[in-house]
């Protein structure tokens, strides 16, 4: 069951409304990221420093 959150910097998480796993799920599965979220999530760990 996923969660989502509108911001790393204020979560609000809730359940994702429509979520359907995939054919074989597994742990550890890797989920595809775009490059500007790692970045956004190394910037605020090095301000939070």
């Amino acid at each position: 069951m996923p969660f989502t959150a509108p911001s790393l910097g204020h979560p609000g998480w809730s359940i994702t409304a429509v979520y359907e796993p995939p054919s074989r799920p597994r742990h550890g599965t890797v989920l595809p990221v775009a490059k500007a979220e790692p970045d956004r999530v190394r910037a605020a760990c090095t301000q939070a420093s």
